[in-house]
């Protein structure tokens, strides 16, 4: 969730809630950096049966990121994705 404050915030800063912490805590224990980001375009990843390709976030998941964090709509996309350490 974005935090609400009066100066601007950047970078994980801007957010916070039981996710962020639990991410914030898991890198402390395990020696990891992390920076989330926003997904802009609020695609966060439907798939296409006609091109059996997905796209959004599940799409910057499968080409470029190690690991990704929506405890809202990844459910179907848990088959495609796996993340890793």
């Amino acid at each position: 969730m974005l935090r609400q404050s009066s100066v601007a915030l950047k970078n994980n800063e801007r957010f916070e809630g039981f996710g962020i912490e639990l991410i914030h805590e898991l890198s402390l224990m395990l020696g990891f950096n992390y920076t989330f980001e926003l997904q802009l375009d609020n695609a966060y990843g439907s798939f296409n049966r006609k091109t059996n390709e997905w796209n959004g976030m599940i799409r910057k998941l499968l080409d470029e990121v190690t690991c990704a964090l929506d405890f809202v709509s990844v459910h179907r996309a848990v088959r495609s994705v796996h993340c890793t350490m």
